[in-house]
């Protein structure tokens, strides 16, 4: 495996675990019975 390949799948890695972690976020924060938290933590997230 070449070492451009090896980066371009780490990096497609990244971007992929960022998305699911992204996800898992809106689920707990959906679903979370302390919806003010959720809603600091979505506005702390756009403002990066």
């Amino acid at each position: 495996m070449t070492n451009e390949l090896a980066s371009g799948i780490s990096v497609l890695f990244v971007v992929f675990s960022d998305c699911l972690a992204f996800l898992a976020f809106l689920a707990v924060g959906s679903s979370s019975l302390n919806r003010q938290d959720a809603k600091y933590a979505k506005v702390g997230f756009m403002e990066l």
